[in-house]
């Protein structure tokens, strides 16, 4: 027996079977099903022109006999809901033909499917294109030149567009489908496949969304204030609160800005409504964790030693989560050497140079809330004995003493003297200003045994022995310490001083050498005017007519004239953090440094001690206030006045967020700045960015370039620094996709 599979529909399919069978009873046989389903059809009429009809069973199966002579045989299949088949085919007396045939429903094949839903960019997308009438086993494909909105495809053989949209718009296209071909199309004439087409458009739109999934957490009798990050489609949006949990000092604002000052550790709970100008909107449920109050409780930091290890760890309460230590940036930095960790907070090291400075010690919790504390930094020299032999000294008929003062140095001034002996008669010692005086004339030799500590913390000390020897001879009686005095101003004559021996005598500097500017006349008489600032340690020698000599240690400061060290005060953000360091030099330190007229902007205190502005600035202002600077030994007084403006905004960069890149095509964008000084500096201070782009840097502008090479996530933070004096600075963080290129398969 032949069989054939026939897919029929409103055509009329000639089938031509030639058997070479001989000349009676022939018979056409089968199976009638769905064509959508596959199930069988009963009760389906099978008739032929000839009269001959029948029924199909329960189970879809039908027979019809022709008796009459070989012939062109038309069979019709019919049963409402259906469509009307009919078929014709050759069947000799004694053929026998099995042919199954699969019935559509009772209209033309079309696209059933009549709109697509909308894609909300960046989220995955799964729409089903429907047809009916049609035999399955269907092929969609892109008509008329039209596309897809980038990121989506189409499945040629399901009709299911799926991926992820990547750009926003609204895109139209055209769909066409073809049904299943007959398998067995050697028999029929006429035939051809079911085609349809429909239109479609997609509006790819930002999905309303609210960001972060979780609040950073509030400190407690702190000012909070933070912004939602949201996304929307239309023009506008609002954002409400949808319930009451609110406290009473917090606010959410229409375009997502949550302000407010926690008065208890209770967390704040409240749910987000986010409704855009499209009318979609979405919810979000949002807590905020309340934490005590941020606090540096170290109260100083230790002294350090050159070359000597150097531990110090901060301690800190309140905060959220883990703590992140770092030394504020735009001042003083840490001495060569030592470094901060920012995980334990300790500042460890070996220091290499003196220092001396106020520096500002900052800490940052998980979620981002700051503390600061200025700290006085001191690292000195290791604390040395220059003079353990006090020189031979003479006593002058006017019994008035021989001076001599130990000579220290390294280590914190003031020092600190402690007489473990009990003196004689004829030798007295201060112990303020370490100094000797002696008041005989004998030749007298005697031991003397010393503990000097210096204003360090942890201090240094010393336990020295000293030599004194009294014996009438020549001798240098001046000071050893000259007066100091400005750089570039002429001195008053200076007459050296001295007992014993026979005119004529000779004044010399033997080691190092004296202020260039000044002269020596071999009769003792300093002269001159200063050109170099500093300190500076020489050896004199006098020299008597019978060739007796006595030499003396010196030292002699030059310093500069006394100045403000600092050309403006920083501008002030308001509620940000403000940390402003006033300096000075020259002159004779320390420097005392006062406010003496005007007034701080609200929200800002001044703290003589480590000279410092901090606090948060609240209001615009542009008041000046006038400081006094003094160094506290010769009495020079400095005043200037400066201007403190409060600014509602710092450096402003744009864009805030970067479109994505694909792999092989050129990516080009560019930042720029407003607010601020021009001039502006970039630098990508931490992060990687996309393969193959570069960042070309310029004073008004910077482009990310360049054509990305590798597919991921890539996160960099960018620092742009303007030119003001003091500079201002922002830190934004970018992150951009890199994609794989869309393949459009026909």
């Amino acid at each position: 027996m032949k069989k054939i599979n026939i897919y029929l529909f409103f055509s009329i399919l000639t089938v031509l079977i030639i058997s070479s069978g001989a000349c009676y009873g022939g018979s056409v046989c089968g199976l009638v099903t769905d064509a959508s389903t596959g199930y069988e059809i009963p009760n389906v009429l099978v008739s032929a022109e000839n009269g001959s009809e029948t029924i199909t069973y329960y189970d879809g199966s039908y027979c019809l006999d022709f008796s009459t002579s070989s012939s062109i045989k038309t069979i019709t299949f019919q049963k409402y809901e259906y469509g009307t088949r009919t078929i014709e085919i050759y069947v000799g007396p004694e053929d026998k033909f099995t042919i199954n045939i699969k019935l559509t429903c009772d209209s033309p094949f079309n696209i059933k499917t009549n709109k697509l839903a909308d894609a909300p960019i960046g989220l995955s997308y799964n729409e089903r294109i429907e047809v009916e009438c049609g035999i399955p086993g269907y092929i969609y494909f892109l008509i008329n030149n039209s596309k897809l909105p980038p990121g989506l495809i189409i499945d040629d053989s399901t009709g299911n567009i799926s991926g992820i949209p990547t750009e926003i718009g609204d895109y139209h296209f055209s769909v066409g489908v073809t049904d299943k071909a007959d398998n067995n199309s050697n028999y029929f004439i006429n035939e051809s496949k079911n085609n349809a087409s429909s239109n479609f458009s997609i509006s790819v739109f930002n999905k309303p969304a609210m960001a972060p999934d979780e609040l950073p957490g509030a400190l407690l009798n702190k000012d909070y204030i933070f912004m939602l990050d949201v996304t929307f489609s239309g023009e506008s949006y609002t954002i409400t609160s949808i319930n009451d949990n609110f406290e009473d000092n917090f606010s959410l604002s229409k375009q997502g800005m949550i302000k407010g000052k926690p008065v208890n550790l209770n967390p704040i709970h409240f749910t987000a409504l986010l409704k855009d100008s499209n009318g979609r909107e979405t919810q979000k449920d949002y807590t905020i964790q309340v934490y005590p109050e941020m606090k540096i409780e170290t109260e100083e930091i230790i002294s350090g030693i050159v070359n000597k290890a150097f531990n110090q760890c901060f301690e800190i309460t309140g905060g959220c989560g883990k703590i992140t230590w770092f030394v504020e940036s735009g001042y003083k930095m840490l001495p060569p050497g030592l470094w901060l960790d920012p995980e334990s907070g300790c500042l460890t090291g070996v220091p290499v140079n003196n220092y001396f400075n106020t520096i500002i010690i900052g800490a940052r919790d998980s979620d981002g809330h700051l503390v600061y504390k200025d700290f006085k930094l001191q690292i000195a020299n290791p604390l040395q004995v220059q003079n353990n032999d006090i020189p031979v000294g003479l006593i002058s008929d006017s019994n008035e003493g021989y001076e001599v003062p130990i000579e220290v140095i390294g280590g914190i001034p003031p020092y600190k003297y402690l007489v473990d002996d009990i003196l004689p008669d004829w030798l007295t010692f201060e112990p303020e200003r370490g100094i000797f005086t002696i008041y005989e004339n004998n030749s007298i030799e005697f031991n003397i045994y010393i503990t000097i500590s210096d204003s360090g913390n942890p201090s240094q000390s010393l336990f020295e022995k000293f030599r004194i020897k009294n014996q009438h001879e020549l001798t240098i009686l001046s000071p050893p310490i000259f007066k100091s005095v400005p750089v570039e101003k002429k001195i008053s004559d200076i007459s050296l001083k001295a007992a014993g021996g026979d005119s004529p005598m000779k004044w010399s500097v033997i080691n190092k050498r004296i202020p260039d500017g000044l002269n020596l006349s071999e009769n003792g008489v300093i002269t001159g005017t200063p050109v170099e600032s500093g300190s500076f340690y020489f050896t004199l020698q006098l020299e008597d007519r019978n060739g007796k000599n006595a030499y003396k240690n010196f030292i002699w400061h030059i310093y500069d004239p006394l100045e403000f060290n600092f050309v403006k005060i920083k501008d002030c953000i308001i509620d940000m953090d403000y940390h402003f360091s006033l300096s000075a030099k020259g002159g004779e330190g320390p420097y005392l440094m006062s406010l003496i007229a005007g007034e701080l902007p609200q929200g800002l205190s001044y703290n003589p001690d480590t000279k410092i502005i901090s606090g948060i600035c609240k209001e615009d202002s542009n008041i000046p206030v006038v400081f006094q600077l003094s160094d506290n030994v010769n009495s020079i007084i400095k005043e200037k006045s400066f201007p403190i403006i409060v600014k509602h905004t710092k450096i402003v960069i744009n864009p805030e967020k970067l479109p994505n890149g694909k792999i092989g095509q050129v990516y080009n964008e560019s930042f720029n700045c407003t607010k601020g000084v021009p001039g502006y500096k970039w630098e990508i201070i931490d992060g990687f960015k996309p393969d193959g782009l570069n960042l070309n840097k310029h004073p008004e502008t910077a482009i990310l370039s360049g054509t990305p090479t590798k597919a991921g996530d890539y996160t960099f933070r960018l620092k742009i620094t303007d030119s003001d004096t003091p500079a201002n600075e922002i830190i934004n963080t970018y992150t951009i996709k890199i994609l794989y290129p869309i393949q459009i398969i026909w």
